[in-house]
């Protein structure tokens, strides 16, 4: 009755038993049955209650075993402040599925301009790997992993993928060297790894198709930075809106280029 009450197995309750978290207050010899009290119930939810917080049933009989005003005190101020890491965590996911969307829906309805535009950006925040990237299978091969690292390690703060460019490169027509390649960020993490992508004038343009066949976007911009006797600053950033993740069509991706400028 105990476990169907709390919605839990028997063979749970006789583990708790077991390893002496929570026992019954009484069993029958004869019977084996097991009573339990209503004190029996509250420790049950709050075993329950905890364990949904992310604690060990370890932690949780330590917790028992020691308890104090002071000490479960301390204990839920921990768990409220796990929980406020949480609720951020889950509010920059959900950021990033309304980025997704949005860019998606761009997509779909012909909304990315391939014209050269001037724009006013604010500055933002990523995370990137220090790696030289020569051509698109290489790309693959280590965006790959480095997409195992933030997953672990940064998953909440994750937004588009990127590659940054050198300015020189641009100037010489190597278009396809991607100098470093990271992780745009949803929000500001604090680690200590977080580039600032500084804000400024840039000169954007969306290329849509494999990264491979870019050098008609760049011929475009380079051409606009001639044109008008600008000069390219700082690195260049590539963000990825539409990729192989998101579709499996060559034709529908779609990578941002921004070049901050004067």
């Amino acid at each position: 009755e105990m476990a169907k009450l709390n919605f839990i197995s028997p063979h749970t309750l006789r583990y708790y038993d077991k390893i002496d978290l929570l026992k019954p207050s009484h069993i029958n010899e004869e019977t084996g049955y097991r009573y339990y009290s209503y004190k029996d119930f509250l420790f049950l939810d709050t075993i329950q209650y905890l364990q949904h917080f992310g604690m060990s049933l370890e932690e949780i009989k330590e917790q028992f075993q020691v308890r104090t005003v002071e000490g479960t005190l301390e204990l839920y101020e921990k768990q409220l402040e796990k929980l406020h890491e949480n609720i951020e965590a889950l509010k920059n996911i959900e950021k990033r599925i309304v980025h997704n969307i949005e860019n998606l829906k761009t997509s779909r309805d012909n909304g990315f301009s391939e014209e050269v535009e001037l724009v006013d950006l604010d500055s933002r925040y990523a995370l990137i790997v220090d790696d030289t990237v020569e051509n698109d299978d290489e790309y693959e091969v280590k965006i790959r992993k480095l997409s195992h690292k933030l997953y672990d390690n940064h998953f909440q703060h994750m937004g588009d993928y990127i590659g940054i460019k050198d300015k020189d490169d641009l100037y010489s027509g190597n278009y396809n060297k991607t100098k470093h390649i990271g992780n745009m960020c949803i929000g500001k993490p604090s680690y200590a790894s977080v580039k600032t992508i500084p804000a400024g004038r840039y000169l954007k343009t969306c290329y849509t198709g494999r990264t491979e066949d870019i050098d008609k976007a760049y011929d475009r911009l380079m051409r606009y930075i001639r044109e008008n006797g600008l000069e390219i600053t700082g690195e260049v950033i590539e963000t990825y809106a539409v990729d192989y993740i998101d579709t499996k069509k060559d034709d529908e991706y779609v990578t941002i280029i921004e070049i901050p400028i004067q």
